[in-house]
């Protein structure tokens, strides 16, 4: 073995990128000893440490195994334990980990590898040298993992291999439709030996169903010591493989898992001096407890990670697991060995985020299977894990976050082997209970002080939901309204004190009030186009000519609040489809519930007023379900799609309007249907294909408001944001109207399904109704006047609104199916409602917008 001292030494910064594959092809070439990350006063050696830049690209230089014992690289670890080590590897046990990766994943020539993991760590750089020494190329992320890189790539065909840990996989997981149907084109997967439950395996088996799967479990001083092929071994999936080549894997002493073989290092770096790790048989004891059944190696957890309570020892690895099991997830609750005065030692339980709702029940379950009390652990909840920047938990780390902490909320930071004096936001007091609501609400995880709330995904209903929960954690009112003005978390904070300070509002949260306008005059538009008639019906002439001239206007209300739903998801939704799902599959669960709710409430009333009144026909099923309402229990389900595959395209506004266009043909190729003599739920089917609630153009409305919405999101900062919405709102308005003269549809355009010249004007209305919105707030203040606040309430109310309005007609007839007199009947219905909604929109009023 070479005498280190006097060997050549490559000295680098431990910092991944293309120039560290560099410095490590170079050293490893030049027979030099490749040292990573470690100080040269440490090393005794008078020598400078090579700086390395950051970058990523394509890495494709090859590799030619050497099995001498000459010592061939350095690398500084601290594993999850923060204690730095200096570990010995010869180009032996190097060259055996590539052979042995090379072999049991088949790999060749043809491999192009998104390497998801730094390469100044052995799971990273062995993947770039067996790529390299088959021939192959890697792609080395410019700023680490990003899920919708790699997908894009896939679909590219750009590469065809992955190397990642757990906690990268989970993230595909948990958005399988970040691929977009392109897990299949994936050939090789190397899983780190993070663990990972049976039921996780065979999902990422489900995720690729092509690929050579393999997970390794192992050390930097024993890099691959078993490996488990995922896509071959499925009855063995709990476990982390088994030894392979020369290598050996036996328990040892206190449960510990044994391991040896040509991989093992040579020794630890300690005062100038090479200590071997091995016994004289050539075991390395790993410090990690496990068991072995059939050859197979079941894993636990860290020896030193191991809690005697009262007797009870007690992994903490394997308490977190069995909380994983009764949580149903991964990454929600990690565990560490704390003191304890009393008992000695204790278990530390950190719940990241809010506690679930059956919290108590899942700690009850989970104590009790381990013979445990209660009394036996202490909670916290942080925002994040500390972690090692593979993503291994640092348990140490985790248990000094529970040093003079109560069992609430706590807060830690992620922690890195490699320092960086930007990577962690430390929030104060105060604007850590703000971000903690703001999280919890907008299912966010990273929340900066920084930040506002628009910027996080923010809309009207969820604005509702986190001053409430502001207030209620004690944030006056006129404070909490400051999030609607756009002042950022460290400003909300800040400010405690002096509240009533105003100044101007930013830029989204005018044009979010804009929006929420523009709703409210569409929903009011719906209400008095259903319930006018009956008014100036009985108004005589003066009812008749206001009915002549004012029945285009009404005609624009079902459609024109299809578009302002659509400009709602394109300015309010859109950011969420790409960076955060989570946030927008939550926000379309809750939208969907109401929907949803509003439409049963509607299908119950009808149905009882038919049974009353009539005996059901064979058109049942659409007397009963046709309604505005089912259109957009639809819309609501198909929100999710249809924003991931506009807001990915690089031209979404020409994208949304390209759809719409698609979806107004479909509904003439449709129309047919509506003359097809049928009944039952294949009317009901036809109807919704055909009529003027028809799925296909009330949607083609909805992506009309979405590229609107899309626009103005991305020109807020446009000094003519009100004057260009203007001139391309009367410019559509004008031609609407001259296309319809130029077509001889004058008078029928808004008769009817709507025609192209009434589609077209409908879509400039609706451009000068949210440039007016924002003109009068700009100019005269218009928030603070009672008809801007009221019309911006009723529009953050739109479809309780109009489920409230829908519900009237049917109500009324069931109560004159009671005996109540018409007239009476009417009143008790409609002045119901009024009462209601004017209530609703006095306290939506006070929570977002009236100050004390």
């Amino acid at each position: 073995m070479t005498d280190w001292r006097h060997a050549n030494l490559a000295i680098v910064e431990k910092i991944s990128g293309i120039a560290f594959l560099e410095s490590a092809h170079d050293a490893w070439n030049a027979r030099s000893i490749l040292c990573i990350g470690a100080d040269p006063v440490s090393l005794g050696v008078d020598q400078s440490i090579e700086r390395i830049e950051p970058g990523g690209g394509w890495w494709d230089r090859s590799f030619t195994s050497d099995r001498s014992e000459e010592l061939a690289q350095l690398s500084t670890s601290s594993g999850t334990t923060g204690k730095p080590k200096i570990i010995a590897l010869s180009r032996r046990a190097i060259s055996d980990t590539v052979e042995r990766l090379i072999e049991h994943m088949e790999l060749d020539s043809s491999i192009r590898e998104y390497v998801g993991v730094p390469v100044t760590y052995s799971f990273g750089l062995a993947r770039t040298r067996a790529v390299g020494a088959v021939g192959g190329r890697c792609y080395l992320p410019e700023n680490g993992f990003r899920p919708d890189e790699l997908a894009q790539m896939l679909a590219d065909g750009e590469v065809n291999a992955l190397s990642a840990v757990p906690t990268m996989l989970r993230t595909l997981l948990g958005n399988p439709e970040i691929l977009r149907w392109h897990g299949d084109k994936l050939r090789w997967l190397e899983i780190g030996s993070q663990y990972m439950t049976g039921k996780e395996k065979r999902q990422v088996r489900d995720l690729f169903p092509n690929a050579i799967i393999l997970q390794h479990y192992g050390l930097t001083e024993a890099s691959r010591s078993t490996f488990l092929r995922i896509d071959r071994d499925t009855q063995r999936l709990d476990s982390v493989g088994r030894a392979v080549g020369d290598g050996g894997v036996r328990i040892g002493r206190d449960g510990q898992i044994e391991v040896r073989g040509s991989h093992i290092a040579t020794g630890l770096l300690e005062q100038d001096q090479i200590r071997s790790l091995s016994d004289e048989d050539g075991w390395l004891t790993t410090g990690d407890r496990g068991e072995i059944r059939d050859g197979w190696v079941y894993y636990i957890g860290r020896s030193d990670d191991v809690a005697n309570i009262g007797g009870i020892k007690i992994s903490a690895e394997a308490f977190e697991r069995s909380l994983a099991e009764e949580l149903g997830e991964n990454g929600k609750a990690a565990a560490c060995v704390i003191a304890d005065p009393l008992r000695g030692q204790k278990l530390g339980i950190a719940i990241k985020g809010d506690r679930p709702d059956n919290w108590q029940d899942v700690l009850k379950r989970a104590v009790a299977k381990h013979q445990l009390g209660l009394g036996d652990v202490k909670v916290i909840q942080v925002d994040t894990f500390p972690v090692t920047e593979t993503g291994k938990l640092r348990r140490a780390a985790l248990a000094g976050q529970f040093e003079n902490k109560s069992p609430t909320r706590g807060r830690t930071e992620v922690m890195t082997e490699q320092t960086s004096d930007s990577g962690t936001t430390n929030l104060s007091e105060e604007e850590e209970v703000i971000a903690a609501i703001w999280r919890d609400v907008l299912n966010v995880d990273d929340v900066k002080a920084s930040d506002r709330f628009y910027d996080l995904g923010g809309d009207s209903l969820s604005a509702i939901a986190v001053m409430l929960r502001m207030e209620q954690a004690g944030i006056p009112k006129e404070l909490t309204q400051r999030i609607f003005e756009g002042d950022s978390i460290a400003e909300l904070a800040a400010r405690d004190g002096e509240s009533n300070v105003r100044r101007q509002s930013t830029s989204q949260a005018v044009a979010g009030n804009a929006i929420n306008f523009t709703r409210g005059v569409l929903v009011l538009i719906v209400i008095l186009a259903h319930w006018g008639p009956f008014a100036w019906d009985r108004a005589g002439a003066a009812g008749r000519v206001f009915a002549e001239y004012s029945w285009p206007m009404f005609r624009f209300g079902t459609p024109g609040f299809a578009m302002v739903f659509g400009l709602g998801l394109g300015f309010f939704w859109s950011g969420m489809a790409l960076t955060n799902t989570g946030a927008l599959k939550r926000r379309i669960r809750t939208s969907f519930t109401i929907v949803a709710s509003g439409l049963a409430v509607l299908v119950v009333l009808k149905a009882a007023q038919i049974v009353a009144t009539d005996a059901p026909t064979r058109q049942w099923p659409t007397d009963v379900f046709y309604d505005v309402l089912l259109f957009y229990t639809f819309a609501v389900l198909s929100i999710y799609p249809v924003l991931r595959l506009i807001t990915a395209r690089a031209y979404p506004v020409l994208y949304a309007v390209v759809g719409a266009i698609l979806l107004f043909g479909l509904s003439l190729v449709f129309a047919p249907l509506l003359d097809r003599d049928t009944g039952g739920f294949i009317k009901l089917a036809e109807t919704m294909l055909a009529a003027n609630y028809s799925y296909p153009l009330m949607m083609g409305y909805v992506l009309i408001g979405l590229a609107a919405g899309l626009w103005v999101k991305g020109n807020l900062d446009r000094a003519d944001l009100a004057p260009v919405l203007t001139l391309s709102g009367m410019a559509l308005l004008l031609g609407g109207i001259v296309m319809s003269h130029a077509t001889g549809l004058a008078y029928r355009w808004f008769v009817g399904i709507p025609t192209l010249p009434a589609i077209v004007s409908y879509s400039g209305v609706m451009l000068l109704i949210l440039a007016g919105a924002l003109v009068w707030q700009s100019r005269f203040g218009g928030k603070t006047h009672l008809p801007f606040r009221v019309m911006a309430a009723l529009g953050i109310l739109a479809f309780p609104a109009y489920v409230a309005h829908a519900a009237a007609m049917p109500g009324k007839r069931l109560l004159e199916v009671l005996g109540v007199p018409s007239v009476a009947s009417i009143a008790i219905v409609v002045g119901t409602v009024l009462v209601l909604l004017a209530y609703a929109v006095y306290r939506v009023d006070g929570i977002y917008f009236r100050r004390k």
